[in-house]
């Protein structure tokens, strides 16, 4: 066999490979189940939540996202440039597998470390509101979260 040929197979399978990993990343990052995370993370429909409640409480709530307004961008931001990365990573020349697999971790790290930022206005909110405005203000902040898969809660 001439070693034209034979590069040209070599090349032709790293390049099925490729594609198939890099469509199964890429699929698993915009499917993925999640089981790791809450359901409504990117899908609280905060002014949907705002208009719910009563007009005398909205300053109260603004106030609580003005002030982990910067943190959140800030965590926000961070996830964005990983995902930036990432996408460059899948799309190089050459496929690093130590470098991709370590992106992905710290996609997840910063995701987890922003999730859980998301989650101390939500209980600020929360402890906040009285029972009947808190019920209202998450049942309609939540309200589209349940859409895509109605067996689970939000």
């Amino acid at each position: 066999m001439r070693t034209t040929r034979r590069l040209s197979i070599a090349l032709l399978a790293s390049l099925a490979l490729n594609l198939f990993l890099g469509g199964m990343l890429s699929s698993q990052w915009i499917f993925a189940d999640r089981h790791d995370r809450p359901r409504h993370v990117g899908r609280f429909d905060r002014e949907g939540a705002r208009a719910a409640i009563g007009e005398q409480h909205r300053a109260a709530v603004d106030a609580i996202w003005q002030r982990h307004k910067t943190a959140l961008r800030g965590r926000v931001r961070e996830v964005r440039e990983v995902r930036r990365r990432l996408r460059q990573q899948l799309v190089a020349e050459q496929l690093d597998q130590a470098a991709l697999a370590q992106t992905y971790e710290e996609l997840h790290a910063r995701g987890l470390a922003a999730r859980n930022l998301l989650g101390k206005p939500l209980a600020e909110i929360a402890a906040a509101l009285p029972a009947e405005q808190r019920k209202r203000y998450f049942q309609a902040g939540f309200a589209k979260s349940g859409k895509r898969r109605p067996d689970r809660g939000f």
